[in-house]
């Protein structure tokens, strides 16, 4: 079990990559919700009132994940922490 745990903690790219990545797949998944949504509500036997509802909590989502996009540096922890002398 130690060595599973050992292999689990191995890191394969950068903090800083990682970061990157997390907020670019933010920025286009956003659109990509609404999209989705937009092409999808119109197939459903909806009334008016229920596809402004959907296309309204899909914007929702979609802005939370915008903002998840510009908050995830603040996860990044300080370079400076990370040296101990």
């Amino acid at each position: 079990m130690s060595r599973f745990l050992r292999v689990c903690g191995w890191r394969v790219t950068t903090e800083a990559f990682d970061v990157r990545l997390g907020q670019w797949l933010c920025f286009f998944g956003a659109p990509a919700i609404v999209i989705a949504a937009s092409l999808k509500i119109p197939e459903l036997s909806v009334t008016e009132r229920e596809a402004l509802l959907g296309i309204l909590a899909s914007l929702g989502v979609a802005i939370s994940v915008v903002i998840l996009g510009i908050v995830l540096p603040l996860a990044q922890r300080n370079p400076a922490e990370d040296k101990t002398t």
